[in-house]
């Protein structure tokens, strides 16, 4: 059974797949800034789950190498005997910052952590910003996509995904553009979720990395942002779209 729990309203995680557990892209303190505080600084609005209430965690997974998702100051608060697993680019910003950590780099290749098997997603692009989709897959051949940016997928990336259920989709539904030279499309919106949902038919979604956060800086004065009607999409029930309450943990049979 997967028991998952936001521990923030953006795209900060408590998973726990049978009896193995782990935070993912946890950013629990102080705000999140990209390069410069005149470029891009953000709050969360909704306070963050505290550190010493966090429900009990094996290891911790960083998806992506930006400080929304490879937090340092809340890493270094974070008990520093967890293994962390990380994208290749957040492993190279980890080592570099927190050198006496044990941090392991999942890529394409099948990195293990007791009953879960991480690979991650490279996609097509040579330059910023690189968002990766991470792939967990269980014993049974039962998988949970993890991508806080939307993913379009390769025919090779397919196929490999193809060969598992996915049990969990997590992606974001929100359409946040920038100017190119910033950025692009940073997260695609409700027509890859679309995509992501005919291409590997999970029998849950859950959407992330939409919070409305507080922002200051360029990215804040330039930034064209469409969020979803989750209401609206939990009562069509076009696809198995399940939104969560809170804080509270979702069980996932």
């Amino acid at each position: 059974m997967i028991k998952i729990q936001r521990i923030t309203e953006d795209s900060s995680w408590h998973l726990q797949w049978d009896d193995t557990s782990i935070l993912i892209d946890p950013w629990l303190i102080g705000p999140e800034i990209d390069g410069f505080s005149w470029l891009n600084k953000q709050w969360h609005t909704t306070e963050p789950l505290k550190i010493n209430d966090l429900p009990a965690y094996g290891a911790i997974l960083v998806s992506q190498s930006y400080e929304d998702h490879c937090h340092l100051l809340t890493l270094r608060n974070l008990d520093p005997e967890k293994l962390i697993f990380a994208s290749p680019r957040a492993y190279s910003k980890i080592k570099k910052t927190l050198k006496n950590r044990n941090v392991n780099v999942i890529d394409e290749n099948n990195v293990v952590y007791k009953n879960l098997h991480f690979s991650s997603f490279r996609p097509n692009r040579i330059m910023d910003p690189i968002y990766y989709g991470i792939l967990i897959v269980n014993s049974e051949n039962e998988a949970i996509f993890y991508c806080p940016h939307g993913f379009a997928l390769s025919e090779e990336q397919l196929e490999k995904i193809k060969s598992v259920k996915v049990k969990l989709l997590i992606t974001t539904f929100t359409d946040f553009k920038l100017p190119a030279i910033l950025g692009g499309r940073v997260n695609p919106g409700m027509d890859q979720v679309k995509q992501l949902v005919d291409q590997l038919t999970p029998e849950t979604v859950l959407n992330t990395h939409d919070e409305v956060k507080i922002m200051q800086g360029i990215v804040a004065k330039t930034a064209k942002i469409e969020f979803a009607d989750y209401d609206k999409l939990e009562k069509n029930g076009e696809f198995n779209y399940v939104k969560t309450d809170g804080y509270n943990p979702l069980c996932i049979e």
